[in-house]
């Protein structure tokens, strides 16, 4: 949830739509709005990409907000 809950604030800050992110990310919308629901998992190569496009580190998808890394 933490995941998905930061690709979709780093998503809005660069203000970007998901479909837009989607495509940019080589991935099907429906695919990322389940990320960002916290209903699928990233995969790391999602990750690479979408962190790419956002123009943030990956490690920057995994944070909470009090800057723990997330692990499971």
């Amino acid at each position: 949830m933490v995941v998905g809950a930061n690709v979709k604030r780093w998503r809005l800050e660069c203000g970007m739509s998901l479909i837009e992110l989607a495509d940019f990310a080589d991935m099907d919308f429906t695919v990322l709005r389940r990320i960002e629901n916290g209903e699928r998992s990233l995969k790391f190569r999602e990750a690479m990409c979408i962190a790419r496009h956002l123009r943030v580190k990956v490690e920057s998808l995994c944070k909470r907000q009090n800057g723990t890394v997330y692990s499971r």
